[in-house]
Formats: C-alpha cells, sequence, structure tokens
C-alpha cells in the first residue's frame, strides 16, 4: 500500500504544466519566461499579462479574463478558484476552476 502511494506521488510530480494553448511547457521554462506553475494541482504555467487593470467590457478586450466584479483584466491569463468573468456578449458568467 505504502509502496502505492509512494509510486503514485512520484509520477503525479513528473506531470508538466501547460500553457494557456495546452502546450506541455517544463517548469523550468515556465518560471524563466515569467510564470508560475499554479492550479490545483500545479498543472498551468501562468504568465502574467500586459493588459492587466486595463477596463473591460467583454473577454475580447483582455489577454486574460475580464473580470465582472471590477471589469477589469486579470493580472494573470489563467484565474483559479470561483469567480465570474464578462462573456464576449458583456454577460456575466460564473465558474468555479482549480
Amino acid at each position: 500500500m505504502i509502496r502505492g502511494l509512494a509510486v503514485f506521488l512520484l509520477l503525479a510530480s513528473c506531470v508538466m504544466p501547460v500553457t494557456k494553448d495546452g502546450q506541455p511547457v517544463s517548469r523550468l521554462d515556465c518560471v524563466a519566461k515569467g510564470g508560475s506553475v499554479s492550479g490545483m494541482h500545479g498543472q498551468a504555467c501562468v504568465m502574467p499579462t500586459a493588459d492587466a487593470g486595463k477596463s473591460c467590457s467583454r473577454a475580447s478586450d483582455c489577454s486574460g479574463v475580464c473580470m465582472a466584479e471590477t471589469r477589469t483584466c486579470s493580472a494573470k491569463d489563467a484565474v483559479f478558484g470561483c469567480y465570474s468573468f464578462l462573456n464576449e456578449k458583456g454577460e456575466v458568467v460564473s465558474l468555479c476552476a482549480d
């Protein structure tokens, strides 16, 4: 039982994070490019956005996420946890992502 758990944990730690478009990237490359490995299981390479804090009214106004509460672009290209954002039509959508 303990041996199986150790193997599982070892394999889980070897999973490479992916970029916003789903491309695998090493943890070192992610950090070297200014990103951070985030998510409940550390599976995403999250990059800062150039338009963080900019006013937005729909999804395409931002390189990351148009946050519904503040109507500003997110500081990162991915957001985790429960939050509301504006879709392309400017409608509020709620989501929980880990």
